[in-house]
């Protein structure tokens, strides 16, 4: 049985875990995420992120707290309306975990430039935005700085992630111009299915950045909650 240091107390029971350990924590202390997007995706994968002991995460985005987003930005309160999600997110993150470091981005994603700026010394990138015009960039981005990237989406009651990284981005899986572009506006969501793709997007994130897990480039995977419908793929 490993012996834990103090500040690893709080990870002990995922310490325990097989493969894990004390070294995988530690790998996870000294790593760093980005997150692109902080809505209902968000909401879920962020507070698993900061949980679990990542040394630094980076919440960019651009919006406001809005009461009708509520029902699956989860991260959010009532009181925190019109407050720039970024903060509000930063905010609890650090009432979550005060031993990691968190750093919010109120931008707007409009090219690849700023967005390049921000994830210098990142490790991996999840992108968590709901329009093909910024998932794009983020992708770009990414590619430019051969990141890996967690592309996690949810609409209707469907959830999706696929992995991109090394030869393998968002161009390569879609045509921007077959794609849908600009931001969605007020597209049905069901809660759980954004939550599940954030869910699965930090598992991923933290099984990669601990040591435990390769990312597999083309990897994708998919979830119906109207007719539990599971789907997973390999370009």
């Amino acid at each position: 049985m490993q012996e834990i240091p103090p500040e690893f107390e709080r990870y002990q029971r995922q310490i325990a875990l097989e493969n894990f350990g004390i070294k995988s924590q530690k790998k996870l202390q000294n790593s760093s995420i980005a997150i692109i997007g902080a809505g209902g995706v968000g909401s879920a994968a962020l507070p698993l992120l900061a949980g679990s002991g990542i040394g630094k995460i980076k919440i960019i985005d651009c919006d406001k707290v809005s009461l009708t987003n509520l029902h699956r930005q989860t991260i959010y309160s009532e009181s925190e309306t019109d407050k720039p999600k970024t903060d509000a997110a930063k905010e609890k993150l650090s009432k979550l975990n005060s031993s990691i470091e968190t750093e919010a981005f109120n931008v707007k994603i409009s090219g690849t430039d700023t967005l390049k700026e921000i994830l210098k010394n990142t490790d991996i990138c999840i992108d968590a935005t709901d329009s093909f015009n910024t998932r794009f960039i983020v992708s770009d981005a990414c590619k430019s700085l051969q990141m890996p990237e967690i592309y996690a989406s949810a609409q209707g009651y469907v959830s999706q992630n696929i992995l991109f990284f090394k030869n393998f981005y968002l161009r390569e899986f879609l045509e921007e111009e077959n794609s849908a572009q600009g931001k969605p506006q007020n597209l049905p969501i069901f809660p759980p299915a954004a939550h599940l793709s954030g869910i699965w997007a930090a598992a991923t994130a933290i099984k990669y950045l601990a040591g435990i897990e390769d990312i597999k480039a083309g990897f994708f995977k998919s979830y119906n909650f109207s007719d539990d419908k599971f789907t997973r793929l390999e370009f």
